[in-house]
């Protein structure tokens, strides 16, 4: 997505062709841009995943450098790969339409995954079948990574279960990457850029009441990146809910029962997050108008805050529970009546703390001069919102999960009441304090 909005669509893109400069040098710079933009994601899961692999397999200093260059290699040969796809669509395409790349490729990703589990069926899944702990480990060793042979991931991957394999991964990628790299560097962009990607002009008859709910989902659709973006989180969404329906696991100790049914709702949050900062955090950048209107009419510029929260709170809210009803009942696992309530119960709370967080570090962080919400919500600020949010959710998690680790693992007897009212504390200390910052940063607000 974001090879699209950066080659394809980026008015600078075409700005530079008019120079006599060698088309290389434009797509290197702009190919490192794309892999800065598109990496830091990957890159804070990594750091945690590395300290625990490590500890656990005591790998030697030369291996975990191999491995580091292996991922970078990773990352490159998904941009190289990226661009090389959208410049076949783009170059060949006889009807071209931007709305159309991302339902293109949607449509591949879900065909891609179907057929893989169809006639794949990947080990890990049978996991869910062990009786046993011993059992679950044996599949785990088998399972390996879901991914084909013929795919980078499945590369890299084998670099973390065979150290034998560290050296011939390293050369696989390189050489992988310098194929591709070679043949973008001879492929006419120039000839591609901007096909028929010509805005219409606006329909006139829109009903005002409905054009400032309209400029405030603009943050959702306002370029190829952003809609493609939704787009693909959308179907994420959807292809998560069909993977958990009828999922469990056969041990029948509780606690695993329990974990699941934990793990399953912080990763319901950590989607809803994964939307906050995409679409969310974005959203004060790219209204710096209707920001700077409030000001010049003598209004108190809190109240444009205050709307946004409210209607970005209902979306997250109604996909919150869409995504948690349709995942929570459907796992195989044992019920857990008060879980169940207290998850219900917290769900509008958290998603409440994730979009007030988003929006109001978008306000004490902003970037009104980068027009390309993309671009912002790959930027500092957006890498500052993803790491509180995740922080905030380990913590909460953390903080909720130790009345039943006390009583299904240690068999001690303890209520809810403390945890939730530990947990409330520290969220409503975190709200007074970001609202605080916020309020001081709106009144130094220079446009």
């Amino acid at each position: 997505m974001s090879s699209f909005s950066i080659f394809f669509e980026d008015e600078e893109f075409s700005f530079l062709f008019r120079f006599p400069v060698q088309k290389e040098s434009i797509f290197i710079i702009k190919f490192f841009e794309i892999i800065i933009y598109s990496s830091w994601v990957p890159l804070i899961f990594l750091i945690p995943f590395l300290f625990s692999y490590i500890a656990i397999f005591e790998i030697k200093k030369t291996y975990l450098i191999f491995i580091l260059l292996d991922f970078f290699l990773y990352i490159i040969s998904a941009g190289l790969i990226g661009i090389f796809l959208f410049y076949l669509f783009v170059r060949f395409s006889p009807i071209l339409k931007r709305e159309l790349l991302p339902i293109f490729f949607g449509v591949i990703f879900l065909v891609f995954i179907y057929l893989y589990l169809k006639f794949g069926k990947p080990e890990v899944f049978k996991i869910f079948d062990a009786k046993s702990i011993d059992e679950a480990i044996q599949i785990l060793r088998r399972a390996g990574t879901m991914s084909p042979y013929f795919l980078p991931s499945n590369w890299f991957f084998s670099a973390f279960t065979d150290n034998r394999n560290i050296l011939h991964v390293f050369l696989l990628l390189l050489a992988f990457n310098l194929f591709l790299f070679m043949i973008l560097t001879v492929l006419p962009f120039e000839k591609v850029h901007h096909k028929s990607f010509i805005k219409e002009k606006a329909q006139g008859g829109r009903n005002p009441k409905f054009i400032l709910l309209q400029k405030e989902f603009k943050s959702f659709y306002r370029n190829y990146s952003q809609i493609s973006q939704f787009i693909f989180l959308i179907l994420l969404f959807f292809l998560y809910v069909i993977s958990v329906r009828g999922k469990g696991i056969g041990i029948s100790f509780p606690i695993w029962h329990v974990m699941i049914i934990y793990a399953n709702f912080i990763f319901v949050i950590y989607l809803l997050i994964t939307v906050s900062v995409r679409f969310i955090y974005p959203a004060p950048s790219i209204e710096e108008r209707g920001i700077s209107l409030f000001f010049l009419a003598g209004e108190n510029p809190l109240n444009f805050f205050y709307f946004q929260l409210i209607l970005f709170f209902t979306f997250l809210i109604f996909l919150g529970y869409l995504l948690f009803f349709s995942t929570h009942f459907s796992l195989k696992v044992l019920y857990f009546k008060d879980l169940t309530l207290l998850f219900i119960f917290l769900l509008p709370f958290i998603i409440f703390i994730v979009t007030f967080l988003s929006l109001s570090i978008g306000y004490i962080f902003p970037q009104f001069n980068e027009k390309n919400p993309a671009r912002v919500a790959s930027g500092p600020g957006a890498f500052l919102t993803a790491s509180i949010l995740i922080l905030y959710l380990l913590l909460s998690g953390f903080i909720l999960f130790h009345q039943p680790m006390q009583k299904f693992y240690y068999g001690v007897e303890t209520g809810f009441t403390f945890y939730i009212l530990l947990f409330l504390f520290f969220s409503f200390i975190l709200l007074v304090i970001f609202f605080k910052i916020l309020k001081i940063k709106i009144k130094k607000m220079e446009f």
